[in-house]
């Protein structure tokens, strides 16, 4: 447990370093318990911004809400199922998306890591926990929701990290790392670019 807050920090402080510590050491365990530990900070996260949804969304457009999906949000986060789903979440969103990546990696690079990408992807995702936590804080604290560019700020950084962890465990440049971390964005643009281009020209070829 100790080692996954150390994790933390030195991805905080220094990623490079930390995403070559855990290639090597292989921390199975302490990203086991980053994992666990975001899923609760998840569940708190919704839970929280659930009950005070009007701070996230303008009074008027709150108010025009459904009572219907209202009350049915309500059921579902306060079921046991929400949260056995947001505690399983991490592992299969990591688990999927260090696959998907690791399949682009062994085609752009000629090289399979997908143990330590899960591992490193892991505790890549450190700035959304901080994110939560800190809009957890303040809404709880003080009724107020971060800023629009605090938040902005904080995918950015995420972006970042998941860089530092491709190029760390394929041991590729910086610029490669990007383009493989960009890949499958910009096949699902083309691939929607496509479908929209289909629907157009039947809608106007009839």
């Amino acid at each position: 447990m100790l080692d996954a807050f150390e994790n933390i920090y030195k991805v905080i402080v220094r990623p490079s370093v930390a995403f070559n510590d855990i290639k090597e050491k292989r921390y199975i365990y302490p990203a086991v318990f980053y994992l666990f530990l975001f899923g609760i900070v998840s569940v708190i996260f919704v839970i929280v911004v659930f009950r005070n949804f009007s701070i996230f969304l303008e009074e008027e457009l709150f108010a025009q809400l459904p009572l219907d999906i209202s009350e049915s949000l309500k059921r579902y986060v306060s079921s046991p199922y929400f949260v056995v789903l947001s505690l399983i979440t991490p592992y299969l969103s990591v688990f999927i998306s260090t696959s998907i990546y690791n399949l682009i990696a062994e085609f752009a690079v000629k090289k399979s890591n997908g143990v330590p990408l899960f591992l490193c992807w892991s505790f890549a995702s450190v700035p959304s926990l901080i994110s939560k936590v800190l809009t957890i804080f303040l809404v709880s604290a003080f009724k107020i929701a971060p800023p629009i560019y605090v938040n902005l700020i904080f995918v950015i950084w995420g972006i970042v990290l998941y860089v530092i962890a491709i190029e760390r465990v394929y041991e590729i440049n910086r610029g490669l790392a990007i383009g493989i971390l960009f890949i499958p964005f910009v096949l699902v643009f083309v691939i929607f670019s496509l479908f929209v281009a289909l629907i157009m020209g039947i809608f106007t070829s009839v």
